[in-house]
């Protein structure tokens, strides 16, 4: 159970630092621009590469930040789950030594009877 809290943290905390770096790349990619833009004498072919490429990179990171989501949701979802079970598994020990402390008044009672005969 602490297993999946702490992935479930570490997941949190991969999705907060992903945010920052796809915000990081974003504002970088608009001062590229900017840049690209001021200097046309290095070529709209330079330009082009430099904003692919950040594209390209800003992308892949969405895509990561989606499955870092993703599993963060399965990871609360099987959480939930074990929460769950791990109240049944309480209910049914909580059973199980009520039926114990009932045979073993019965093998008191018993043994009682056992005596006096």
């Amino acid at each position: 159970k602490q297993t999946l809290i702490d992935q479930v943290e570490r997941l949190k905390q991969s999705e907060r630092e992903y945010e920052l770096k796809v915000q990081e790349l974003m504002g970088r990619n608009t001062q590229l621009k900017t840049e690209v833009a001021d200097s046309s004498s290095k070529g709209t072919e330079t330009q082009q590469k430099i904003i692919g490429h950040l594209e390209g990179r800003i992308a892949e990171l969405t895509r990561e930040l989606r499955d870092t989501q993703k599993d963060n949701l399965h990871l609360k979802e099987r959480n939930s789950d074990l929460k769950e079970s791990n109240i049944e598994l309480k209910e049914s020990i909580s059973e199980l030594r009520k039926t114990n402390s009932d045979l073993r008044d019965s093998n008191s009672q018993t043994s009682e009877k056992f005596t006096e005969l």
